[in-house]
């Protein structure tokens, strides 16, 4: 009898999931909800509440568990790569929780984590994701059909990165993560 070790399979393997934003529960939405949808939704609401979940699994030990695990964030991160310095400073004072971690938070995005440029095309985010994690950490995408797929590809022809960096954003660093 042939046995797969499913565990020890996904301890190996590289994975990839895409943590995508929804409409949060009644609890979650009520902070934003005096604030109409705007707040609650596209422009506060879906990315803070997607950028909090990314915080629980980096300080949840996940990625120490599953060091090959992938997770696609949009809109460059949500945020993500804006808050990598101070997420360290509740790990580097060892206040940070009740799971200890083997590596620093900021460590974590940089490894296990991908943007994708949907629906950000606001060059200072863009060169923060990218200065922060480099090219080979983000993937082009529109945030089709809410953001319109011509000014996604005008936004990657405006940026002032080389152009090994531009292809490897546009498709190669997406061929080598799904491997396409």
């Amino acid at each position: 009898m042939k046995l797969i070790d499913l565990e020890a399979h996904f301890f190996t393997k590289e994975y990839v999931a895409y943590l995508r934003q929804r409409r949060a529960s009644p609890d979650m939405i009520k902070p934003y909800a005096d604030y109409g949808y705007g707040m609650a939704g596209a422009a506060l609401g879906f990315a803070a509440e997607t950028q909090l979940h990314a915080y629980r699994l980096i300080y949840s030990g996940l990625f120490d568990k599953y060091p090959g695990l992938k997770i696609l964030l949009g809109h460059m991160g949500e945020g993500l790569p804006y808050w990598m310095f101070r997420m360290d400073y509740p790990w580097l004072s060892r206040s940070g929780g009740r799971t200890p971690l083997s590596r620093r938070p900021s460590e974590y995005v940089g490894t296990n984590f991908v943007m994708t440029t949907s629906g950000m095309f606001f060059m200072p985010a863009f060169m923060c994701a990218y200065l922060a994690l480099g090219a080979a950490n983000i993937v082009f995408a529109s945030d089709y059909p809410f953001e319109k797929s011509t000014q996604a590809a005008a936004f990657m022809e405006r940026l002032p990165i080389c152009e090994a960096d531009r292809e490897n954003v546009c498709h190669r660093n997406a061929e080598t993560l799904l491997k396409l």
